[in-house]
């Protein structure tokens, strides 16, 4: 009997962890509401880093690929638009 008592504890612990951890969730998501209405650059800006980040950690390759094809199209963009190379180091 002293084995399921130990088993009920932990089922107890457990499910008292799960709550806990549902509650600082929650938390976090109140916070990140309160931020997006008050400092929304900020914010976003935040967000679009930490999704920069995971993007270059998962997927370097793609990343690089993305900004070649950003560098090329920028090129084209400017020698489309009869700007001359040399004044390229003034940007607009």
């Amino acid at each position: 009997m002293k084995v399921v008592g130990y088993i009920v504890v932990l089922a107890l612990a457990a499910a008292a962890l799960r709550q806990a951890i549902m509650a600082l969730v929650l938390i976090g998501l109140v916070f990140l509401l309160w931020a997006a209405i008050f400092r929304p650059q900020e914010t976003f800006a935040l967000l679009a880093f930490s999704l920069f980040a995971v993007m270059l950690t998962n997927f370097p390759a793609a990343v690089a690929g993305f900004f070649a094809l950003v560098l090329v199209v920028d090129v084209l963009r400017r020698l489309k638009s009869g700007v001359s190379p040399r004044e390229w180091t003034d940007d607009r």
